[in-house]
C-alpha cells in the first residue's frame, strides 16, 4: 500500500495551483491583451487568484470553470457576482441545481441578449 504523506500531498496541490495560474494566465494574456495592459503581472496573477478562491465559493471547480469564472472578470467588471449592475449573475452561480456548465452558460447566453 503508499503512503502519500500531508506534506507530499500539500506539494501535489500547490505545483497543481501553480500550474492553473500559469495556464489562465496565458489564457488571459493571449485573449484579453489590451483589457489587462494596465495591470501589472503580480496584479495579474493576484486577480486571478482572487477569481479561483470566488469561482470555489460557487461550486465552480474544473479547470475550464474556473477559466470562465475569471474570463467574466475581464469581460463584465471585477467584482461581477456583487456588482450591483451585473448581480443578477450570482443568483445564476449559487443555484445548486445548475451544474458548473449550466451557470457559465446560462450568464454567457444572458449576455448576448442583451
Amino acid at each position: 500500500m503508499i503512503k502519500v504523506r500531508n506534506k507530499q500531498l500539500n506539494s501535489i496541490q500547490e505545483a497543481k495551483k501553480t500550474q492553473f495560474i500559469e495556464k489562465a494566465h496565458l489564457f488571459i494574456k493571449t485573449n484579453y491583451p489590451l483589457k489587462i495592459k494596465k495591470f501589472s503581472e503580480q496584479e495579474i496573477i493576484q486577480n486571478i487568484k482572487a477569481g479561483m478562491v470566488r469561482a470555489k465559493q460557487y461550486n465552480l471547480l474544473s479547470e475550464k470553470a474556473m477559466i470562465a469564472f475569471i474570463e467574466l472578470t475581464l469581460i463584465l467588471t471585477n467584482n461581477f457576482d456583487t456588482n450591483p449592475k451585473t448581480d443578477w449573475t450570482q443568483q445564476i452561480l449559487s443555484d445548486l441545481h445548475l451544474t458548473e456548465s449550466q451557470k457559465i452558460n446560462t450568464i454567457i447566453n444572458n449576455l448576448n441578449l442583451s
